[in-house]
């Protein structure tokens, strides 16, 4: 006597395939279900829409000692995750990204992790320098995933540079310096200061943005400079590579 002996049962994510097996007898045959490909043989491919039970039958090779067993294949559904809507926002700042998912995600993940304060966490936060297309990953316990994309447009203009428009170099600690500050910019490629007349007054080159070092102390030639209306002019790079020149004013307050 011989009788089939199918592979056990197993779970799938929705969307995946399983290969069946069967063993035991010579003659075998899978019932007819949606999804089963190779009811014939031994080694058929499931590839159901829902959880399904797949028959198999089994004679030996004349015929004799028909037998049945079956196989259930359990089908998880996927989770929903979405990202939110693309945004376009100052480079440099915090963003808080609010994307959804459904009750059964347990774990997910962001890729890249690049400008994010935490890349396991479903409500990461973002601060970008420049553009960034992040996927974000959400798995169920069972181990389904579904994906869904989020671009964030970090933009760089005028506004990411902050410049007093007075200071006052009297040696008191406060607003002593003048320099410019921002965020989301690669580097400070040129600051001058004029006088009313065009003379150049003060000239730094190449330095980062908010270092009070770099900044302009009220002085020329090593002698206070008089208090007047001084026009500064920066050039400065962001950190998408994009160059912009920006001129103003400041008032020196003795």
């Amino acid at each position: 006597p011989t009788k089939v002996i199918a592979s056990p049962d197993v779970s799938i994510c929705y969307g995946e395939s399983t290969n069946l097996y069967a063993s035991g007898t010579t003659l075998i045959s899978w019932s007819l279900e949606a999804g089963l490909i190779g009811s014939t043989t031994t080694t058929p491919i499931a590839k159901p829409a829902r959880t399904t039970t797949f028959k198999v039958n089994g004679n030996d090779s004349y015929g004799c000692f028909p037998s049945t067993d079956s196989v259930v294949v359990t089908v998880n559904p996927l989770p929903v995750v979405n990202a939110g809507n693309d945004t376009t926002m100052m480079a440099g700042y915090p963003l808080q990204l609010k994307p959804t998912y459904s009750p059964d995600v347990t774990r997910v993940q962001w890729v890249p992790s690049l400008f994010l304060n935490c890349s396991d966490c479903k409500t990461p936060i973002s601060t970008p320098m420049y553009s960034a297309t992040y996927t974000v990953f959400a798995y169920t316990a069972n181990g389904c995933m579904a994906k869904d994309v989020l671009n964030v447009y970090g933009t760089c203009t005028k506004e990411n540079l902050f410049v007093p428009n007075t200071f006052s170099p009297n040696g008191d600690g406060n607003n002593d310096i003048f320099y410019p500050r921002g965020r989301g910019i690669q580097k400070i490629k040129s600051f001058k200061i004029f006088n009313r007349w065009g003379q150049l007054v003060y000239w730094r080159d190449n330095f980062f943005a908010n270092d009070q070092s770099a900044g302009w102390d009220g002085t020329k030639k090593l002698q206070f400079a008089s208090p007047d209306v001084y026009v500064y002019m920066i050039d400065l790079v962001c950190e998408n590579g994009n160059i912009i020149t920006i001129k103003g004013d400041v008032t020196l307050i003795r």
